[in-house]
């Protein structure tokens, strides 16, 4: 008889999904309580967020972009990616001021309570669109 896990209390082998985010999840997301996860016939677990990026995919090759089946769910991964990778831009280059950063005059941060930055420039990744592979600026 197998035990339960102490951390899912769920009994039998973990379910993982290898098909995530790579850069978030590297060694696989655990699914806890996904109840449309799905198993294939190889034994491998989809998480219903990964069958739902998968379908639109499968509608982008269909349709192309600007179809209207496609267009809504397109532009907002595209808006959502662009918003971080001009984060990303703004806090990995060393010259330019950000928000929150002490003035070299004064010495005090406004705009903020906390600095932005960490003090490892250059940490932050950017990212690409899950459905067109494209890095957008």
């Amino acid at each position: 008889m197998m035990k339960a896990s102490p951390v899912r209390r769920i009994i039998g082998p973990p379910k993982i999904c290898y098909d995530c985010d790579h850069e978030l999840y590297p060694n696989g997301k655990i699914i806890f309580d996904d109840e449309f996860a799905k198993q294939d016939r190889n034994g491998r677990w989809h998480c219903s967020d990964c069958q739902l990026t998968d379908r639109r995919r499968t509608l982008h090759r269909m349709y192309g972009p600007n179809h209207e089946k496609t267009r809504d769910f397109f532009r907002k991964e595209e808006r959502k990616i662009r918003a971080w990778n001009q984060l990303a831009l703004k806090l990995n280059d060393p010259g330019k001021k950000v928000l929150g950063e002490p003035d070299s005059d004064s010495g005090s941060c406004k705009g903020s309570i906390s600095p932005v930055r960490t003090s490892f420039p250059g940490t932050m990744i950017y990212r690409k669109n899950k459905y067109t592979g494209r890095t957008p600026f």
